[in-house]
C-alpha cells in the first residue's frame, strides 16, 4: 500500500522524463569517473591570457585556475610556455608547470579532487536505474541526484 504523499511526489515528473534524467546523470558520472582513471597526456602551449582577479590561465590547449603565486616566487606571463598534464576525455588540467620548472603545480579548481561526489551521483543513478519499480521515493532520490549533477557541472565549468 502506498501513501498519498509518495504518489503525489512521483507524479510531478513523467516516468519517461525521470528515467532519462537518471540515465543522463549516470552517463555523466561514469564519463568523469572513467576520465579520472585513464592515463593523462602532457601538452605544452603558450599562455594566451591571464586573468589577474582569479589567476586564471588560458592557453590554446586548455584553461585552468592557477594556484595563487607565492609573494617572492616567479609569476607566469603571457607568451610563456607552460606544460600541462590533461585528462584524455574532458581535457581537464590535472597539473601544470613552467617549461623550465622542476616541480608541478595543481590547479585550484580541479574537478578530479571532487571524485566522491561524482561516485555518489553515479552509484545513486545506478541504484535508481536498477530499483526504479521497487522503491517508493524515487522522486526524492531523483532530486538528490539532480542536485549532485548540478554541483558536478558547476565544479567542471569553474575548473575550465
Amino acid at each position: 500500500m502506498t501513501s498519498k504523499a509518495s504518489d503525489s511526489g512521483s507524479n510531478l515528473l513523467p516516468a519517461f522524463t525521470s528515467r532519462i534524467a537518471i540515465i543522463i546523470t549516470f552517463l555523466v558520472g561514469a564519463l568523469f569517473l572513467i576520465d579520472q582513471q585513464l592515463e593523462t597526456t602532457f601538452v605544452a602551449a603558450q599562455i594566451e591570457d591571464l586573468v589577474e582577479e582569479s589567476n586564471g590561465i588560458r592557453t590554446e590547449k586548455g584553461s585552468f585556475l592557477a594556484e595563487f603565486p607565492p609573494l617572492d616566487g616567479p609569476r607566469l606571463v603571457v607568451g610563456e610556455l607552460v606544460v600541462m598534464e590533461v585528462s584524455p576525455i574532458t581535457n581537464t588540467v590535472v597539473a601544470y608547470k613552467k617549461h623550465d620548472a622542476l616541480l608541478v603545480e595543481t590547479p585550484r579548481e580541479n574537478i578530479f579532487s571532487y571524485w566522491p561526489i561524482t561516485l555518489a551521483m553515479t552509484l545513486l543513478s545506478g541504484f535508481l536505474i536498477i530499483r526504479w519499480n521497487h522503491i517508493q521515493s524515487h522522486f526524492e532520490l531523483l532530486v538528490i541526484n539532480l542536485i549532485l549533477l548540478a554541483v558536478i557541472s558547476v565544479l567542471y565549468f569553474v575548473s575550465h
